[in-house]
């Protein structure tokens, strides 16, 4: 499987969905998923700031997802904390801080085990 469609499965997204979310043609992203067709380098800065990767990453030249929060600043983040990265995207603040309370309360109930 390529990275672009596992970022997208990881995600919960149909090739459509996808397609409509980052402005890129079904058949295209299809194609591209399926290694018929390269990605542009315009399609590789697309995707790399949705999913939070770097190019490295995406293009299966790296196994390690960085999130460039500044230039500078590099932010490398195991599955866990990407997933929950890319989730809160998706999330109000009311709903972040359910998250943030229901990771608390299981980190409690760990510790008093």
């Amino acid at each position: 499987m390529n990275r672009l469609k596992e970022l997208r499965l990881e995600r919960n997204l149909t090739l459509r969905e996808l397609a409509e979310k980052v402005k890129i043609s079904y058949s295209a992203l299809s194609l591209a998923e399926n290694g018929k067709r390269n990605l542009t380098d315009s399609d590789i800065i697309i995707f790399c700031n949705f999913f939070g990767v770097s190019a490295d990453y995406l293009l299966c030249l790296s196994n390690i997802r960085t999130i460039m929060s500044q230039p500078q600043n590099n932010i490398q983040l195991n599955q866990y904390q990407l997933a929950l990265y890319n989730a809160s995207k998706q999330l109000n603040d009311a709903e972040k801080e359910q998250v943030i309370d229901f990771v608390n309360y299981i980190k409690n109930k760990k510790s008093s085990t």
